[in-house]
């Protein structure tokens, strides 16, 4: 994790990024956005990765993980981003499983 903190920083979350970009093949992205009306919505923090799929492919074109933040587990904003990326590898690796291969 980052070099002077208890957790990840945003270094961690770039190469996380970049990681996942070059291990699935896709382009990864990260979106921060307020939620719900004022000032006291939080934020939605969606990690995806959109993929070059070709016709006919069982894969899907984009898999998308989203939180809320603050949350409960998470201790500052760069930790939740980098747990969300964490979560869209995992859903990344179950459409993997689901997809039948060619014979």
């Amino acid at each position: 994790m980052g070099k002077f903190t208890a957790g990840p920083d945003w270094i961690d979350v770039e190469m996380t990024m970049r990681a996942l970009d070059a291990l699935h093949g896709g382009k990864t992205r990260l979106i921060v956005s307020p939620e719900g009306i004022g000032s006291s919505g939080g934020l939605r923090v969606l990690a995806e990765m959109e993929f070059a799929v070709l016709p006919g492919s069982d894969l899907p074109k984009v898999i998308s993980a989203g939180k809320r933040w603050p949350c409960g587990s998470c201790r500052d904003l760069p930790a939740h981003c980098w747990n969300g990326l964490i979560q869209l590898d995992y859903l990344i690796s179950q459409a993997y499983e689901q997809t039948e291969l060619p014979m």
